[in-house]
């Protein structure tokens, strides 16, 4: 299992830092590996909520989001799965003096040839991933 923890603290309120990732939509605007992303299900953003995605990880390929835990300005859990990976994004949103500190723990299982990859996967992932928080960070405190 691939295992990556990172954080970053974004200068702007909980509130604008929750409706923004909670809107899932909007990671191609921020993490570089997905091309698009559009909400299926029907109704408000929680538990439940489903979003196809297209992303670039390893080619181009199309998989499911589903927001499997959520308690509003605080943390949400979202099971990813696409071809040969599954697993689960853990955010936790904190208040801090300077804004609001973002937590994700991602925790990926790899199958078939792709098992194989899972140390550089670990060794790679957390610096790749790093950088999609700083475009997180740059996005969110533009507005």
């Amino acid at each position: 299992m691939v295992r990556i923890d990172k954080n970053i603290t974004i200068n702007r309120p909980v509130e604008d830092v929750w409706q923004y990732l909670t809107n899932l939509e909007n990671m191609p605007l921020w993490d570089r590996d997905v091309i698009e992303a559009k909400q299926i299900s029907d109704g408000t953003i929680g538990a439940g909520t489903t979003v196809k995605v297209i992303d670039t990880l390893i080619g181009r390929r199309s998989g499911l989001l589903q927001i499997i835990e959520f308690s509003p300005y605080n943390r949400f859990v979202i099971r990813a799965a696409a071809g040969p990976s599954i697993g689960n994004l853990e955010f936790t949103l904190e208040p801090v003096s300077d804004g609001t500190k973002v937590r994700e723990i991602s925790e990926i299982e790899l199958h078939g040839f792709l098992k194989l990859f899972e140390p550089a996967f670990t060794l790679f992932g957390k610096k790749f991933s790093q950088g999609d928080f700083a475009n997180l960070k740059r996005v969110l405190e533009a507005d």
